[in-house]
């Protein structure tokens, strides 16, 4: 089911789908179907204009980026931080020989922010391999290297390399930390994954407050005419927005769009 989930996620992506449409309206164009061959040409091109001129990525991700807020307060005890994967690739430290942080590298910064300025609080880094075509490159090892380097106290810090996907982050990571009630974790990922995360979290029966990072839009700051930009974000929309629908289908979010309120957590 993994494999088949990212087999899924790329056959279902926008580009795919545009690509297609526009070998199969070729491959139409020279037989007794031109013209239909010639209509699908005509609507690839108009969605590819459209969701490569327009803000349609940036909204898109700007909906999960604001759908749940930073905290309103700051914490005088921390018990937990929870750092989910999706930081490093693996297959480029392998062969620079070193971390290589990627577009989410804040939420490493982040997480080292908090475990200094919390002498109090233990670091739980989940992250193992997200690709089924290479399960051995996992990002846990590369982690511990980057925090070793950053001088991190690293009798704090517990590396989970095994999950592949949120869900198993949650899973594997609960068995390790063991929370208990009235204790204060904090989860930590990227803005646009944290509706996703923490509906994971929820439904796994962990009470967390969502601390998300690595935001990739602003209020006011739409692109405009940015083929690149708005191709990178409609992508990087379209697994979360796919992600958020998958995962209420197989049960392991109680919401299709998760929310503090929803799930009877304070923000």
């Amino acid at each position: 089911m993994f494999a088949l989930g990212k087999l899924l996620e790329v056959l279902l992506s926008p580009s795919t789908l545009i690509l297609v449409a526009v070998i199969a309206s070729t491959v139409l164009l020279y037989t007794r179907h031109w013209r239909l061959g010639r209509t699908g040409l005509s609507v690839a091109l108009c969605l590819a204009v459209v969701l490569t001129t327009l803000p349609v990525g940036w909204w898109l991700t700007r909906q999960l980026e604001d759908r749940i807020p930073p905290p309103n307060r700051s914490f005088d005890r921390i018990d937990g931080i929870i750092l989910l994967g999706g930081t490093i690739q693996p297959d480029l430290s392998e062969g620079m020989g070193r971390p290589n942080l990627g577009p989410s590298a804040s939420r490493m910064t982040e997480a080292l922010a908090l475990l200094t300025h919390h002498p109090e609080a233990r670091l739980f880094f989940t992250g193992g391999s997200g690709n089924p075509l290479a399960p051995e490159q996992t990002e846990a090892p590369w982690a511990k290297d980057w925090f070793t380097n950053m001088g991190a106290d690293m009798e704090r810090i517990q590396f989970e390399g095994k999950s592949r996907n949120t869900r198993e982050n949650a899973e594997f990571t609960k068995e390790i930390a063991k929370p208990h009630d009235g204790q204060t974790w904090v989860l930590i990922t990227s803005a646009a994954h944290m509706p996703r995360a923490f509906g994971t979290f929820s439904q796994s029966g962990w009470r967390v407050t969502p601390w998300p990072v690595d935001y990739r839009t602003a209020p006011g700051h739409a692109y405009w005419l940015d083929m690149e930009a708005q191709r990178a974000l409609i992508t990087y929309a379209f697994h979360e927005w796919l992600g958020l629908v998958y995962y209420r289908l197989r049960g392991w979010t109680a919401e299709v769009f998760p929310h503090p309120s929803q799930q009877g957590v304070n923000e």
